[in-house]
């Protein structure tokens, strides 16, 4: 179905809202940018478009082309993201109405300004052929999947499952899938349930019932340092615990205390929350720490609010509630 005949232009529009028009209907208007120019020429030369009920009426059907494209789009894959991300952003600005063609435009805004920034260090496109590939595409998964809550939520929903398809692809890779891996990228994998989970417990957890079974502390450059915990429950709970990341860092020269160490503190709520966390399955949350050095020590721990005060988890077998992550000098 046409958006508008063009020839015989019943409404009447000018030469140059024909001509965008057949630019939709080519597929030749892909970009935000290249949209907001014709867009904005047009409504600077024909202002009077802009309250025209028969224009509204073919804005809105631009909108409905934008989504099928986007959501042909996504079905391609990681290939796909970025020209779906600028149809589902072009089909939000003529239909701002359609509630899922904006959370769609949201969704994928963290993949175009990744893109657009060249924050990825590779394409995510080739399923990897060893392991050093293999961990360089679950670095650029990492970069979404602890930043901001919008990365995070596009992670979950659209990223992981791409690249666990990536990964899958390789199958001399998934034969030895153990091999010349960190610990780290073992428990991610098993957060993406491609291998079980690595048997190791750095800490483990009475209440809550669960165990901490890697951790990784990098450094990120100007954004300061991104902390990974990678954790399994093993009884489920019905509350929502806080998880504490308590930091002691090295002493400011500057300051009037220059000996004085200096105490951070990093608390956040985990995405998803812990009530909905499942026996057994590897869970992967973390955070950036907006610090420039590396923290002298790092505590990590849990915790729920109660009316009055705070509940702490327990360590089992003591009496702790935090357990050290980190000593001075060393960096996972």
């Amino acid at each position: 179905e046409t958006m508008y005949d063009t020839k015989a232009n019943p409404a009447g529009f000018p030469p140059q809202a024909l001509r965008l028009i057949t630019l939709v209907e080519s597929d030749s208007l892909r970009t935000v940018e290249r949209a907001n120019i014709e867009f904005g020429e047009l409504y600077v030369d024909h202002p009077k478009l802009l309250d025209n009920s028969d224009w509204r009426a073919v804005i809105g059907r631009m909108g409905a082309r934008f989504t099928l494209r986007a959501q042909e789009a996504i079905e391609s894959g990681i290939e796909g993201l970025e020209q779906a991300g600028n149809y589902y952003t072009l089909a939000a600005f003529a239909r701002p109405q359609d509630k899922a063609a904006q959370r769609m435009a949201q969704l994928l805004e963290p993949w175009l300004r990744a893109k657009q920034n060249e924050q990825l260090s590779t394409n995510l496109t080739s399923p990897p052929r060893n392991s050093q590939q293999l961990h360089e595409q679950l670095e650029d998964l990492r970069y979404f999947l602890f930043g901001d809550s919008l990365s995070h939520h596009f992670a979950r929903e659209l990223l992981v499952p791409e690249v666990k398809s990536l990964i899958l692809r390789s199958e001399d890779l998934m034969r030895n899938m153990q091999t010349n891996l960190s610990l780290a990228d073992r428990s991610l994998l098993a957060y993406m349930d491609l291998v079980e989970f690595p048997n190791n417990e750095e800490a483990v957890f009475a209440e809550p019932d669960m165990e901490l079974i890697a951790h990784r502390l990098v450094d990120i450059g100007d954004s300061g340092h991104r902390l990974e915990l990678y954790l399994v429950l093993r009884t489920a709970t019905t509350d929502d615990y806080t998880v504490a990341v308590r930091a002691q860092l090295p002493s400011d020269p500057e300051s009037t205390s220059p000996d004085s160490p200096r105490r951070a503190i990093f608390d956040f709520s985990p995405r998803p929350p812990t009530s909905q966390w499942q026996p057994g399955e590897t869970v992967a949350i973390g955070r950036i720490l907006p610090v420039a050095e590396v923290a002298d020590s790092l505590y990590f721990g849990l915790y729920r609010r109660l009316k009055g005060g705070s509940q702490w988890g327990q360590l089992a077998n003591t009496q702790d509630t935090l357990t050290l992550l980190l000593k001075a000098g060393q960096h996972r």
